[in-house]
């Protein structure tokens, strides 16, 4: 479990601080270069001592003083923090690490505030990190979206000892991290932040008053470059947002191998239209298997090209029974999408839908 600690290396006690201090009015030039160089690196238990520090020297000392408290104050996580809660002001929010990012997904008033404050307040190590020691950031993302998880999937009574209980803001603000292209992802970092999509607490986080707040961060994560995107896809079909969109068109466009295209073209089908159609004929002759080898036929298969097909005539408002697809169904039922009905027996049947689609309607 990631433990909080000062931002800086330094170790400060009222006794170090003081004897820095001292050290800023001696004669030797070095002493006090030194002694401004270890004050910097306090950290932020250092601003408080060095408040109540008291100079007893000349001018140089106070202007020294003055501009070390104002450098660990410009760097301190905490120090804003509290500052922002103190005036929830859109200056001081400006001042903290990804505020622009979430401001363009969930706005500016001081409802979008507080929520903010409850993702910094419940993940300062990461936040902090990322003001100051980005570096750092992307093996504490993998740390902490690992242990959020596991908290997300403990069963009641496990012996197991997990790291604390699951916390929706927790999630939110690793979800606000972890969308920014600019930060590396780690191993399992982003297969762990897509399952915990789908956990119960999260799910039911979004019938909360703030639950639209905590969408629109889920659907940054969706817009990401390079994600695990069958979990993510899934969420987005029970939670119908335009970022679900975007991923299934890109996952088409760009990622379609191995099984991605059937969770995108899922979603399509159920909340796409007909401007979906071009990019959805231009797969058809996709010959990526989906299915192989059904209990209908050894011979069946589905490729994602026959499910585009089937996706594309229900858009277009006909029944893909008509098509050939679903041999083993009854034609006077509405068509369904499974294992058994997305393909077909035998490359003339495939053939056959295709032709007549192309006859219809190109």
């Amino acid at each position: 479990m990631i433990v909080c600690a000062q931002e800086n290396s330094g170790e400060a006690s009222t006794e170090n601080v003081q004897q820095l201090v001292e050290d800023l009015r001696s004669p030797n030039f070095k002493t006090r270069q030194a002694a401004t160089a270890a004050l910097v690196m306090v950290g932020d238990a250092g601003i408080t001592l060095l408040k109540q520090a008291t100079p007893t020297g000349s001018l140089e000392q106070r202007v020294r003083i003055e501009a070390i408290l104002k450098r660990l104050e410009q760097s301190s996580f905490q120090y804003r923090l509290a500052a922002l809660k103190e005036s929830r002001s859109l200056v001081r929010a400006a001042a903290m690490p990804e505020w622009s990012r979430f401001a363009d997904r969930c706005g500016e008033d001081i409802a979008a505030i507080d929520f903010y404050i409850r993702l910094l307040e419940a993940e300062p190590v990461l936040f902090a990190a990322r003001m100051n020691n980005p570096s750092q950031l992307r093996v504490l993302l993998e740390q902490r979206a690992s242990e959020v998880l596991q908290a997300a999937s403990a069963k009641a009574g496990a012996t197991v000892e997990i790291p604390a209980k699951f916390s929706v803001d927790s999630y939110a603000a690793i979800l606000l991290l972890a969308s920014n292209n600019d930060i590396t992802l780690r191993r399992a970092t982003s297969p762990s932040i897509s399952s915990l999509l789908n956990s119960v607490e999260f799910t039911q986080a979004l019938k909360q008053q703030d639950g639209v707040l905590v969408l629109s961060l889920a659907g940054a994560w969706m817009l990401r470059a390079n994600i695990n995107v069958d979990k993510p896809l899934e969420f987005a079909r029970q939670h119908p947002t335009a970022d679900g969109l975007v991923l299934a068109r890109s996952t088409l466009t760009t990622a379609l191998r191995g099984q991605n295209g059937r969770f995108a073209l899922m979603l399509l089908v159920e909340q796409g239209s007909k401007e979906d159609l071009p990019l959805l004929e231009s797969i058809f002759d996709n010959r990526g298997v989906l299915v192989q080898g059904t209990k209908t036929s050894i011979q069946y298969k589905a490729f994602n090209g026959d499910m585009a097909l089937a996706v594309a005539i229900t858009l277009r408002g006909q029944n893909p029974l008509d098509f050939g697809f679903g041999k083993h169904e009854p034609q006077d039922l509405e068509f369904r999408f499974s294992n058994e009905t997305i393909g077909f027996e035998t490359d003339a049947n495939r053939e056959t839908a295709r032709q007549k689609y192309t006859e219809l309607f190109l």
